[in-house]
């Protein structure tokens, strides 16, 4: 089995099985497996660069270039500011559809470029006729997607394998913890602590990583779980900590906490929403979704949770 992580760190699957999307069927329920640290993340910052350098040593071991998946997120701009820290050649990557319908990502990753030296490479997509090709559908049901906002994605990742000779890394796989209200305070005892943190996969989010598995495709698929120790450092951040040690009543997530944990070692990151870019066509990626997923008819568990504190020593040595 080849590795999808850095020696398999990070692995899922359905039953027994790993990386076996069509055991869905038989078995709906997603597992996930994760190695242990080799040693104790100094900063979250660190371990991006020591992650970077792994990335470049595998591209180089394959004659191909670094080629970072560019939105107009900030988890991708991370990705690239680690790769210029650490002076490692790479080129930033995207896909721009035609009548500017992702100008608002566009113009972010122009003026990432603008800022950094950087050329961009293009692949132009005709979102609206694309999505009613035989292609878009074909990559959907390979990677099992739920959402055909992640096929340009892929049809990105063919280019960057297939044409560019380049390996794909995405800005992906970023540390996700939520609150949820503890059962056994809500239902037995209220002496117990009232809320709980969980560390959060979810499923959808694999589709890359299966339509990778499928195409026979190596890459950085999930920078931010490449290996142990990049999970564990953003785990380990003291905001990170704070919050899933319950001791802040107004957070119910960690998305606003990785975003302060970027910016305090990359403080000219500009902040801006969470999008997918396509926000735009976004009635027309609900219909072809739905027209995509006609066919399947086994349903599936769509996360899979484990207590922060449970997880963080998982990770650990």
């Amino acid at each position: 089995m080849k590795p999808y992580t850095l020696d398999n760190h990070f692995v899922y699957g359905y039953g027994d099985g790993v990386f076996n999307p069509e055991d869905k069927k038989q078995t709906p329920t997603l597992l996930c497996k994760y190695s242990k640290a080799s040693h104790i993340p100094t900063s979250f910052r660190e371990e991006c660069n020591t992650t970077a350098l792994q990335l470049a040593y595998q591209a180089k071991s394959l004659n191909r270039l670094p080629m970072i998946l560019l939105s107009g997120g900030l988890d991708s701009e991370v990705v690239a500011k680690t790769f210029i820290d650490a002076n490692i050649d790479f080129q930033p990557v995207t896909f721009r559809f035609t009548n500017e319908l992702n100008i608002h990502e566009i113009n972010y990753v122009e003026k990432f470029c603008k800022r950094h030296n950087l050329k961009p490479r293009y692949l132009d997509i005709d979102i609206v006729s694309w999505l009613d090709t035989a292609e878009a559908k074909n990559k959907f049901d390979e990677s099992f997607c739920n959402y055909t906002e992640m096929l340009p994605h892929m049809k990105l990742m063919d280019m960057i394998w297939d044409e560019w000779q380049g390996i794909p890394i995405l800005g992906n796989g970023d540390f996700f913890t939520v609150r949820y209200v503890n059962p056994v305070w809500r239902m037995r005892d209220r002496s117990t602590n009232q809320y709980i943190w969980k560390y959060v996969e979810y499923e959808y989010i694999l589709a890359w990583f299966r339509y990778a598995v499928a195409k026979n495709m190596l890459g950085g698929l999930g920078f931010f779980q490449h290996n142990a120790e990049i999970t564990l450092a953003m785990a380990l951040e003291p905001e990170m900590v704070h919050i899933c040690n319950d001791l802040d009543p107004f957070k119910m997530s960690s998305r606003s906490t990785k975003y302060a944990i970027y910016r305090k070692y990359w403080n000219d990151l500009e902040m801006r929403p969470k999008w997918n870019g396509g926000e735009l066509v976004s009635n027309l990626h609900f219909i072809k979704s739905i027209e995509f997923k006609k066919d399947i008819t086994t349903s599936f568990t769509d996360q899979w949770t484990m207590e922060y504190n449970e997880f963080t020593k998982m990770l650990l040595l």
